[in-house]
């Protein structure tokens, strides 16, 4: 009975470690976007982010256009004005477009759209951002723009 106890645990693990490794490969093309006041997407937040992405990064990094699959606001609305805007969660087509999106808000950091604060992350699973933590990896980003990552007592500059 504890053989089979064991082999069972050991098999939960490897099936949860398989999940959480299916679940960050799905979220690998996503990326959120923090700071946008509600109901400034309109109906679609896709053709808004289609449109907003390449205005706040600069058309000029986009030679076609930014082709996203979806978006949508993460959670429920919370009542009253003073609630803090829901985040939105885009998945970007191709990875590259993703990619060079990040490197953009990393370089131009601090955003801004009609003065409030904006912000673009990768999107990770709750898991993957408690294992980072717990290998003691910490992300910042430094103005003027330099990412700032710290392992243990060692920070290191990009």
């Amino acid at each position: 009975l504890e053989e089979t106890c064991a082999r069972m645990q050991a098999e939960n693990e490897a099936l949860r470690v398989k999940m959480i490794d299916f679940e960050a490969r799905s979220r690998r093309q996503n990326i959120k976007i923090i700071g946008l006041p509600e109901k400034i997407e309109g109906g679609s937040p896709r053709e808004f982010l289609i449109k907003f992405i390449p205005e706040l990064l600069g058309a000029d990094h986009f030679h076609t256009q930014l082709e996203v699959d979806r978006a949508h606001r993460l959670g429920t609305r919370l009542p009253g004005d003073n609630a803090r805007p829901r985040a939105m969660i885009a998945r970007i087509h191709y990875f590259h477009v993703k990619e060079t999106i990040l490197r953009l808000a990393r370089q131009q950091f601090p955003l801004r759209h009609k003065d409030k604060p904006i912000y673009i992350f990768p999107d990770y699973p709750a898991e993957v951002m408690r294992q980072r933590q717990d290998a003691g990896v910490r992300c910042g980003v430094l103005y003027p723009a330099r990412l700032r990552v710290t392992i243990g007592s060692t920070g290191l500059f990009y």
